[in-house]
């Protein structure tokens, strides 16, 4: 099994982990994850991209979940972005995040299930569509949803590119 951390760099900086070399395998899925919380309210919404060579495979979101803080919410976000992945027979992913939280457990024991896994750290602004997922999960308060197609209300963010 393969793990790493990627900084692709931006203008926003990951806050703590190690950062390795940039770029990804040939191969390798994408998987874009973000999360929306806010303080006052302890709703949190979920999001993410799936995509193969920056063709989007799948679209996930949901909200109507509460979380300790936005780094559990981001953490929350990339375990269920992987066990997602994981039923959708992907083994080899690379999980890009504009706030990383390997120190989790459940992180760290699901990553053994893909043969090649590393989570790398983007801008905000290239993570657009699966923040826009979160914050429609967590408002509109949504159960749970995976599919191949982007929901009705991400239309004007669905066209966006993986790594613009």
């Amino acid at each position: 099994m393969v793990a790493e951390i990627i900084n692709i760099g931006g203008e926003d900086q990951p806050v703590g982990g190690d950062q390795t070399s940039q770029g990804t395998e040939v191969g390798m899925w994408k998987c874009q994850v973000d999360a929306s919380w806010i303080e006052d309210q302890g709703d949190t919404g979920l999001g993410f991209v799936l995509l193969d060579d920056e063709r989007t495979i799948l679209f996930g979101f949901k909200g109507n979940i509460s979380s300790a803080s936005p780094l559990h919410a981001e953490a929350e976000g990339i375990i269920w972005a992987m066990q997602e992945i994981l039923k959708s027979g992907g083994r080899e992913i690379q999980i890009l995040s504009d706030s990383l939280a390997l120190e989790l457990d459940e992180i760290k024991a699901l990553s053994s299930d893909f043969s090649s896994f590393s989570i790398s750290a983007i801008p905000r602004s290239q993570n657009a569509r699966a923040d826009r997922l979160a914050k429609g999960g967590r408002l509109r308060k949504l159960n749970p949803s995976v599919s191949a197609f982007a929901p009705i209300w991400l239309a004007p963010e669905a066209s966006l590119t993986a790594a613009e």
